[in-house]
């Protein structure tokens, strides 16, 4: 803490840490309350990607096959990380329960690009 004053002049902020950076936590939050809608709305798999791909300004992998290349099971584990580490403080918590659907994906090791199938199949 001493060193920010020392040599750079600039005052530290002491922070506990907790798991999932803030991006994490934004992006992991919005795609589990979207996987929890699109179950709610029946929605495809193909209409979320091409409503959340460059139509909106986003990459063309959208959403679906973005979470296939990062791997269902890194979502997973970061969901249910998020969830565990703020389930006193989280108004939102439920927000990172695992739809059935996932949970089904997961016992299938569907996890995405590394296996061949995901959200979408090689």
């Amino acid at each position: 803490m001493n060193y920010g004053a020392k040599f750079l002049g600039k005052t530290t902020v002491l922070a506990k840490d907790t798991p999932a950076f803030i991006a994490n936590r934004i992006g992991v939050f919005s795609m589990m309350d979207l996987l929890h809608n699109v179950q709610k709305l029946g929605l495809t798999v193909s209409d979320v990607d091409k409503l959340t791909g460059p139509v909106i300004g986003r990459p063309k992998s959208a959403t679906f096959r973005t979470a296939d290349v990062v791997g269902l099971d890194t979502l997973v584990m970061v969901a249910n990380g998020v969830r565990q580490s703020g389930a006193e403080a989280n108004d939102f918590n439920d927000v990172f329960a695992l739809p059935d659907y996932i949970q089904k994906m997961m016992d299938n090791k569907w996890l995405g690009s590394k296996t061949e199938q995901g959200f979408y199949k090689k």
